[in-house]
């Protein structure tokens, strides 16, 4: 390979490294940024590959259940009807899309130095969204996109900063406070990178509890108590955890939300629409309806609500793309989720406890909402998926300590992972 070449390859890794960290910071403010990145990003690789066709990071044997998820949810248009053309630019414009984020980023992120940058610019990102619902608190109006306080019933007003709705900021947030917290506990000394975990611990909190998103603050719990045992620090651990609660539930409108889940005009719409969704699934069940025809499909069957959400992601999927489609994911998340457990039980790296706990949570806020629809909530949690898998192998593949702390002094070197 001559020199110049040689260059060629190592801007375009470069420039893809950049381009990941820029859509980690824009996509919580930007909806076109989630289209443009990807875009330029799959301009790039194609320049990189056809000068050194690697292809490793696409060939790991267990995404093959990833691509029959993203197979059979193609095959769903067979019985979209009328809305064939919405569920094909539904997969290609949003499925496709955030699966070559997920792709893009194992490829990209071969140095355990690119995982935390990738947490740190979450965590930039998260103080800038915090201060912007602050501002949207008190002033009645976000910074950046002008949106207005959100009602969330019971005469409470939910803070959302850009997002147009208090359970977006919610669990952004939520798995931002368990990065921090993740960070926080390891067993060393102290260093200013543990040290900043601390304000952004009490800023995440407080914006946290002002989106009045329960499911979020279910997320955190959660996650906090997969930390507990994973952290090998249970004390510090269950402290955190016996704080947060006590902060939640202690706080009368925090206990007068959380009693809103049992109180009429709670959560009884959701359990309605989960009702519907089932009856939907019943009509399609292995192949689905079609993705992207939830809506107008449960406006046909119940038209008093209009077009909804189902408020379960799972269950949306299996309603638009069948039962295959969603149990391919629901393994190939849950096969993630263990090999991360596995090494995590054995090395306990921060970075890596990290992505675990904040996926677990969002996987559990997916259940109660649509995380997976929303087009920044997606793309980010790809792009966070993508990163805990290169994480868990960066860490399985190069540590030789099995000592909890936040930096690995195996991969001085920035070698690359072992393939799967």
């Amino acid at each position: 390979m001559n020199f110049t070449r040689e260059r060629m390859i190592i801007y375009c890794d470069t420039a893809l490294a950049g381009l990941l960290y820029l859509l980690v910071i824009l996509t919580p403010f930007s909806i076109a940024a989630t289209s443009i990145l990807p875009a330029i990003m799959v301009l790039v690789v194609i320049i990189k590959k056809s000068l050194k066709p690697d292809f490793a990071a696409f060939k790991a044997p267990d995404l093959l259940v990833f691509y029959a998820f993203l197979a059979f949810s193609l095959l769903s248009v067979v019985n979209s009807g009328p809305y064939t053309t919405k569920t094909l630019s539904f997969f290609f414009g949003r499925w496709l899309k955030n699966a070559l984020i997920f792709l893009m980023v194992q490829d990209i992120l071969i140095k355990y130095s690119r995982v935390k940058k990738i947490v740190w610019c979450s965590l930039g990102t998260g103080v800038i969204l915090s201060l912007d619902g602050f501002f949207q608190k008190y002033w009645g109006y976000d910074v950046f996109a002008h949106q207005p306080l959100v009602d969330v019933g019971r005469g409470l007003s939910g803070i959302s900063a850009t997002f147009g709705n208090y359970n977006s900021l919610g669990i952004v947030l939520a798995v931002l406070l368990l990065f921090a917290i993740s960070l926080l506990i390891p067993k060393r000394s102290w260093d200013w990178p543990r040290a900043v975990m601390l304000p952004l611990i009490v800023l995440f909190v407080y914006g946290l509890y002002w989106t009045y998103s329960r499911g979020s603050w279910v997320a955190v719990i959660l996650g906090m108590l997969a930390m507990v045992f994973l952290s090998k620090r249970f004390h510090i651990a269950f402290f955190v955890l016996a704080a947060f609660v006590g902060c939640l539930f202690l706080s009368p409108r925090g206990w007068e939300r959380f009693l809103f889940i049992f109180q009429t005009g709670g959560d009884q719409g959701r359990y309605a629409y989960w009702k519907i969704a089932w009856h939907l699934v019943q009509q399609h069940p292995i192949l689905g309806n079609g993705l992207g025809t939830f809506g107008p499909r449960f406006f046909a069957e119940t038209p008093i609500y209009g077009k909804m959400y189902a408020h379960n992601s799972f269950l949306q999927i299996w309603t638009e793309a069948g039962f295959v489609s969603i149990l391919s994911l629901v393994v190939f998340l849950l096969w993630n989720l263990a090999k991360s457990i596995r090494t995590l039980w054995k090395y306990c790296d921060a970075y890596l406890l990290a992505l675990f706990c904040g996926i677990l949570g969002w996987l559990v806020r997916a259940f109660f909402d649509n995380d997976f629809y929303s087009v920044q909530l997606s793309a980010l949690f790809w792009l966070l998926l993508g990163t805990l898998r290169s994480a868990e192998i960066l860490v399985r593949g190069q540590r030789v300590n099995p000592v909890c702390q936040n930096s690995l002094p195996a991969l001085a070197g920035e070698a690359k992972p072992v393939d799967e």
